[in-house]
């Protein structure tokens, strides 16, 4: 029967890929739209694919013997990277009966920019207490603008978006600390949902691992707060003082996790669902968990130290968001006027013949993301995009003619972004 690994392989040759081939460009605007955008290119995909690949040893490391071989079997346990633009990840069984879990491509992309963005707050000392390299290479002010312009993008296209700013080699290091625990927290969760009983396998986990909590919840939101105590549990590894420093990073980096989603649950205005509990809700769960974790008082205070001055910057950046000044939302109204009518005149211009002029139009687009912030050019492509789909939908009721040129901009923009599929019908309009 297919196991995990074969699972996932299936799976990989399924889903569509994203790249900007049958249209190359140039490698250095390749290099240009991978740092802009977040676009897949081999490159991109293999170093990500190998990262991910990596979580489990990182994981067993932390473990018993038995645990490790347990988690290191690609018969019961594996851990792969789908081409996908949203930041999440599932866990499948496999028909084997082994666990599959499954790391959207955004997921990364999107943590590493975060942690990339407010490690610009981050000052090292060297071990005669001097700062390497002095204050932050950003003012605070801007690290906040960064950060809600990921945000932004995110929320308004429903892709990660990477964006260029100075930043130190030791905060990039220390970035991608912080985000290879979120992602592994992630997995962590995802693997809870089989070791909990969530997921029936014949594969019993539990009996590989001590110290997991012993209830097994029937609501779905309980399992979900119970996934992420367990996952916290398999992320902090077995009790050895040694693993201290260690701890103390997987922990911050799940907090971590929880505080980027909450942030972005409470910006995109996502209320919760019937399946999942806010990530706020989750994350004070999870911060409970961790102090019964701790010895005493002392070590929580050790272990919640960095995580509190991240909340706290999330909390200015979050109020620099929601309650902006008058001169600033006049600026974003301006912004977003200007970037809309220069996409519309790209739009005229690259369609207008009898195929998409996809080469030149992804350049000028990629060129507007250093002209005007990218609030104001997603903005401009989503009203865009809304107003090409209501037309599609429009020739597909027979209320309009079909318009060639309209339908060109729309596949500008679908081929900018990789949404989803033609509507369906829509193929067979176009060629009577």
């Amino acid at each position: 029967m297919t196991n995990p690994k074969e699972l996932y392989e299936k799976l990989l040759s399924e889903t569509p890929r994203r790249h900007l081939d049958p249209y190359p460009l140039p490698k250095d605007v390749i290099e240009f739209i991978s740092s802009k955008l977040g676009y897949s290119i081999d490159e991109t995909e293999v170093s990500w694919f190998d990262l991910i690949r990596k979580i489990p040893k990182e994981i067993a490391d932390r473990h018993s013997k038995e645990f490790a071989q347990f988690i290191s079997d690609e018969r019961y346990f594996y851990v792969g990277i789908l081409d996908l633009s949203e930041a999440n990840a599932k866990a499948i069984p496999a028909p084997n009966g082994g666990w599959l879990v499954v790391v959207n491509w955004g997921l990364p992309i999107f943590l590493y920019e975060v942690a990339r963005a407010i490690s610009t707050r981050f000052q090292f000392q060297d071990s005669a207490g001097n700062r390497p390299f002095g204050e932050s290479l950003l003012e605070f002010d801007e690290t906040c603008r960064i950060i809600a312009e990921i945000f932004a993008w995110y929320r308004g296209v429903g892709r990660p978006a990477a964006f260029d700013f100075p930043v130190h080699p030791s905060q990039v290091l220390a970035a991608g600390k912080l985000a290879m625990f979120a992602e592994q927290f992630v997995v962590c969760h995802e693997m809870a949902h089989f070791l909990a009983g969530h997921i029936q396998t014949p594969f019993n986990g539990r009996k590989y691992m001590a110290n997991l909590p012993a209830d097994v919840p029937s609501s779905s939101w309980e399992q979900e707060f119970e996934a992420d105590r367990v996952g916290l549990r398999i992320l902090w590894g077995r009790d050895d003082p040694t693993l201290r420093a260690e701890q103390v990073d997987a922990y911050t980096g799940a907090d971590f996790f929880l505080q980027v989603m909450s942030l972005f649950e409470e910006l995109a205005e996502i209320h919760p669902g019937m399946t999942h509990p806010s990530s706020f809700l989750r994350l004070k769960q999870l911060r409970d968990y961790a102090r019964s974790l701790c010895v005493d008082n002392d070590s929580w205070l050790g272990l919640f130290q960095l995580v509190h001055a991240i909340e706290q910057l999330f909390a200015q950046v979050r109020e620099a968001i929601l309650n902006p000044s008058p001169e600033q939302i006049e600026r974003t109204k301006q912004r977003a006027k200007t970037a809309h009518e220069k996409l519309e005149q790209l739009l005229e211009v690259y369609a207008s013949g009898m195929v998409p002029n996809y080469l030149s139009f992804s350049r000028k687009v990629v060129n507007m993301l250093s002209e005007y912030p990218s609030d104001a050019v997603c903005s401009a492509i989503a009203s865009s995009i809304d107003r090409m789909e209501s037309h599609i939908q429009a020739v597909l009721r027979h209320e309009v003619q079909i318009d060639r040129i309209a339908f060109n901009k729309f596949k500008l923009l679908n081929h900018l972004l990789y949404l989803n599929p033609l509507p369906e019908g829509m193929l067979e309009l176009l060629n009577r």
